[in-house]
């Protein structure tokens, strides 16, 4: 009997003990930018730069919230040492990024050196004390070397940078992807008239990082130019990412 009056006792230490550790932590806050400034801003201060891919509904991603991102070692090292922004897959920017850096698992982590290349991809979900271990491993000297970035710009206005959006005459098989292997685009646009077709290329490639090409065939004596954006393996991806595009900018294409 007697010591069944110390369980409540031990319990009761060993959970405010608990309660204390965590009301000494504190959650990161992440870089409020775009993934190229940030990129930049790592590059001009002599940074690392540390993305971290996410969704609302991933599980394993909220854990290392709520666990990893609260250390307080970790967040004096991203602080100190990094740039770091976080990914959310399901908006447009992030699905872009997703496509480009390939994410198939979350959380996945990038890590850049100064000068923009990657140099670390970690598909798992860390501890914090594994966290802290790899923001330790790669804070060297050589990885934070001051450097200057090129931010995407929106294109000059004029004809000749217009040629180098990719005109090119549209193939007649180019339909059939089965058959031909082409990848699918999201079809943004058809103009008869040559600065319409510019104004709209030049207000989808300074909002968005995804290809824009367009695609010109003569109807008659005109000519006619179609602007496709993206490039997808599967009509899937596609129909998410034009979808994404209607409810979130309120723009609307067709798969092709």
């Amino acid at each position: 009997m007697p010591m069944m009056r110390y369980i409540p006792i031990i319990l009761c230490l060993l959970l405010g003990g608990v309660n204390t550790v965590k009301s000494e932590s504190y959650t990161f806050d992440f870089y409020n930018s775009d993934f190229e400034a940030a990129k930049k801003k790592a590059g001009e201060e002599g940074k690392l730069f540390f993305v971290d891919f996410y969704a609302q509904w991933c599980a394993p991603c909220k854990w290392m919230e709520e666990t990893a991102f609260q250390d307080v070692e970790v967040k004096a090292l991203l602080e100190k040492n990094y740039i770091s922004v976080k990914v959310d897959i399901d908006n447009l920017d992030g699905y872009s990024l997703k496509q480009k850096y390939d994410i198939r698992i979350l959380p996945t982590i990038l890590i850049f050196n100064s000068r923009g290349e990657m140099i670390a991809r970690i598909e798992e979900t860390l501890s914090s004390r594994k966290l802290a271990q790899l923001l330790n491993h790669h804070n060297i000297d050589e990885n934070k070397v001051v450097a200057k970035h090129t931010v995407n710009q929106s294109p000059r206005n004029d004809k000749e940078t217009f040629k180098s959006f990719s005109l090119k005459p549209e193939p007649a098989q180019q339909k059939d992807h089965q058959a031909t292997g082409h990848r699918y685009r999201i079809q943004m646009g058809v103009f008869h008239e040559f600065e319409n077709t510019y104004d709209l290329v030049s207000q989808l490639k300074s909002k968005f990082i995804e290809p824009v090409i367009v695609l010109n065939e003569t109807r008659g004596d005109k000519m006619l130019y179609k602007v496709l954006m993206g490039s997808f393996e599967t009509a899937a991806e596609a129909e998410g990412y034009r979808a994404i595009l209607k409810r979130d900018f309120n723009m609307d294409g067709i798969v092709k």
